[in-house]
């Protein structure tokens, strides 16, 4: 018995051995075979695999890379379908099929030059190619040559009187030389010789619709219905006729018929789907891309599809659910990681984002969309020129691009650039001319550049377009307002907050015209009412506070000023203009130790901004506690690095009362480039000039400043000092006493008038 047991396992043993020990070619046939199967079966995923695996063994088998382009295809990858030709083609390069698809790829892909190389080959290797002929034939109809697309359609005719491609493109070239009985006549011709007159009968439909006979188009519809009745792609065709003459119940039922028709069909459920989609039945449009799923449950465009419903139904988690999916089955699947981005970017995860598009841009540097989004994510992390080349390279992709050219014309607003923004919003009004944001941009960027009338007009056809959107009335308010017309802007934003009444802008215009027109008791009511509004609203409750208070100020009322700011903090401790507002009160009334109380309240609630330690600086510099404003620019800078008027205090300070010279140079050029029109920042750039001894630059920097302000004395004694040391003594003198005739009294008078003593006793 244990002889025997002993037989079997040898025999195992062996068989396994000999199993382990398949040739390289027998594994690629077994793969191959198992390939063709699950084809066979229409189980493309798995085929896939096997075809892989045989890819696997040997990268450059012909057969498995022309196997894998056919599934690529069914699985409706039609990117990975393309590689999979070219790699044919490469491989074979007289391959037939891959020359035919890959033509077609170039055509879709609007790349003719491409796509006609691959046809001479085929052409030249079979005069009488029909399928090439055809190809080249759209080919020169897609550069609008019909001269030599009419020739070829005539061959193929000739060589196939009947065939229905050639009557259809000749019939198109007739209806384009406006030959329109000749076109008809053609694609009643092709309803002939055609065994299934299905899509000669959907030519002339097309035909019918694009002379506006709908009539006529619906009979032909019917007509095939009838003749084909299990055809599902008839009765989608069917429902979108009757969607678009809006007849959506006709449309649902046909929509619903192909469902029925086609049960283990992807193509009937995702046309539903969308469908319901666009009529707003989003539950059925989910039942849809779910039932779609279910009949194939890998197929790559039903997932996406579906992950875009979800995330444009902002059901974000269920969006992100399925593209984790689809990024596992396949991690570089180019539209799942598009998608991902763009919902990282409306989570406001813009670094995350933006670092996906890259990596896409690498692959697909001509797709606008990733631009598009790639400039979305650089302007919401400040980073505008680089927003700014994205979307000027999505609108050269892709001029319709509306969104990006919406986009840009935004950027160009707020960069000030008024000319190009209206040059943007231009574009797409011409395309859209209801577009309410171009309209809104255009009239925001006419105001820009104080073009009242035109901007007005925006605005105007803003209020038309959307009767119900508050903002055509505000911004027709601000208009107004802008030209002192008060009344008529209470008028307009009067629309606005009956339209919404928690409206802080519009509120605010209004009090600003009330203060304009001296009428404060009505704003101080309008503030009552506005409390109410606002009562269980803490930020709001704060910010009409905050608004009361400049009524108050307005009546050069501070004490009621002081308790509207104080009332404002307490509402909601976390809005600085208040504080800002009460330290400028404390200032005004020479209560410095108020004012250093207030801004050390903002600092500890908000320690990341630079304004509070700026102010203290200035507090601490008139108070000549120099060493402690000197910390605050410091800390300021700490902050933010291009803070220019604590760059420009701490280089006067480093200047003025240090030896620290060339770290005040840094500091007064950081100033000078972020505002280089400043005369105050130009006179600290001028002085720290004269303490390294560059008098020739100081002297530049004087004169200019003092072109901007003439009337300031220590600018002339700043420029009186660098001409004294570049040795120019009656230069000197004269902006000496120039500085002294303004002002007798001035910080440096002494030291002014001790040299001019000095010159006259010499």
């Amino acid at each position: 018995m244990h002889s025997k047991i002993r037989s079997i396992l040898f025999i195992v043993i062996v068989l396994t051995f000999f199993q382990g020990c398949k040739t390289d070619d027998e594994k690629m046939i077994s793969h191959l075979n198992k390939g063709d199967n699950y084809f066979a079966a229409e189980q493309y995923k798995e085929a896939e695999i096997e075809y892989r695996n045989v890819l696997q063994i040997k990268p450059e088998h012909l057969e498995a890379w022309s196997r894998l382009s056919e599934t690529m295809m069914k699985l409706g990858d039609p990117r990975e379908a393309f590689q999979a030709y070219l790699k044919v083609e490469q491989l074979d390069p007289g391959n037939t099929e891959a020359l035919l698809k890959l033509a077609g790829f170039f055509l879709l892909a609007k790349k003719p030059d491409k796509a006609e190389e691959r046809l001479e080959i085929l052409i030249k290797k079979n005069p009488d190619n029909l399928d090439a002929l055809f190809l080249r034939a759209q080919m020169f109809t897609q550069k609008k040559d019909l001269e030599h697309s009419e020739p070829l359609y005539e061959r193929i005719l000739a060589l196939e009187p009947g065939n229905v491609k050639a009557l259809h493109g000749l019939a198109r070239i007739k209806n384009f030389h406006k030959k329109f009985n000749e076109a008809e006549a053609l694609l009643l011709k092709a309803i002939d010789s055609a065994e299934n007159a299905v899509q000669p009968r959907l030519a002339l439909v097309s035909y019918y619709i694009s002379k506006k006979k709908y009539n006529e188009a619906e009979t032909q519809l019917l007509t095939a219905t009838k003749e084909n009745p299990d055809n599902s792609d008839l009765q989608i065709i069917l429902g979108n006729f009757f969607f678009r003459m809006r007849k959506e119940k006709a449309a649902e039922e046909a929509y619903l018929k192909a469902v029925q028709l086609a049960r283990d069909s992807v193509k009937p459920c995702m046309t539903a789907a969308n469908f319901y989609d666009i009529t707003g039945k989003k539950d059925k449009a989910l039942e849809m891309y779910k039932k779609a799923l279910a009949i194939a449950p890998e197929n790559l465009s039903v997932k996406t599809a579906l992950a875009r419903f979800q995330y444009k139904n902002k059901n974000i988690e269920a969006a992100e659910a399925v593209i984790a999916e689809l990024l596992e089955a396949r991690p570089k699947f180019g539209p799942a990681r598009m998608l991902k981005s763009e919902i990282l970017t409306y989570n406001e995860k813009y670094d995350q984002a933006l670092e996906i598009l890259v990596a896409l841009k690498k692959e697909e540097p001509k797709a606008p969309r990733i631009h598009y989004f790639m400039a979305l994510c650089q302007t919401r992390l400040d980073r505008n020129e680089q927003g700014k080349a994205s979307a000027l390279k999505a609108v050269e992709l892709n001029p319709n691009y509306i969104q990006a050219r919406l986009l840009l014309a935004d950027i160009h607003y707020r960069d000030s650039s008024y000319e190009l923004a209206i040059q943007q919003a231009e574009a797409v009004l011409k395309s859209v001319p209801s577009d309410y944001r171009a309209i809104l941009v255009s009239g925001n960027a006419h105001m820009g550049m104080g073009q009242v009338e035109q901007a007005e007009k925006g605005f105007r056809t803003l209020i038309e377009i959307d009767p119900k959107n508050p903002v055509g009335y505000y911004r027709m308010g601000l208009v107004k307002s802008y030209q002192k017309k008060y009344e008529q802007s209470e008028q307009v934003l009067k629309k606005a907050l009956e339209i919404n009444p928690l409206l802080m802008d519009v509120f605010t215009l209004t009090l600003s015209n009330n203060i304009a027109l001296k009428r404060y008791s009505v704003a101080h009511k309008l503030c009552k009412k506005q409390l109410e509004l606002t009562a269980d609203k803490p930020n709001l409750i704060c910010a009409v506070h905050n608004l009361e208070a400049s009524v108050f100020m307005a009546e050069k009322d501070t004490e009621k000023a002081t308790a509207s700011y104080q009332k404002a903090i307490e509402a909601y401790p976390e809005f600085t203009q208040p504080y800002l507002s009460l330290a400028r009160i404390y200032i005004s009334e020479n209560n410095q130790d108020k004012a250093i109380g207030i801004y050390q309240t903002l600092i500890d609630k908000h320690p990341d901004m630079e304004i509070p330690h700026i102010m203290l600086g200035t507090i601490f510099d008139s108070r000549k506690q120099y060493d402690k404003a000197a910390a605050h620019y410091r800390k300021a800078l700490a902050i933010n690095p291009d803070f220019a008027p604590a760059a420009n205090n701490l280089a006067y300070h480093l200047a003025e009362r240090t030896d620290q010279f060339d770290e005040a140079l840094k500091y007064a050029r950081i100033a000078k480039t972020k505002l280089p029109n400043d005369p105050g920042i130009m006179d600290t750039l001028g002085l720290v000039y004269y303490k390294k001894g560059l008098y020739g630059n100081a002297i530049s920097e004087f004169l200019d400043s003092i072109e901007l302000i003439p009337e300031n004395p220590i600018i002339h004694f700043h420029l009186g000092l660098a001409y004294n040391g570049k040795g120019e003594k009656e230069l000197a003198q004269n902006a000496l006493k120039h500085a002294l005739k303004l002002n007798n009294e001035f910080e440096g008078s002494g030291k002014a008038k001790e040299l001019l003593k000095k010159w006259d006793d010499s």
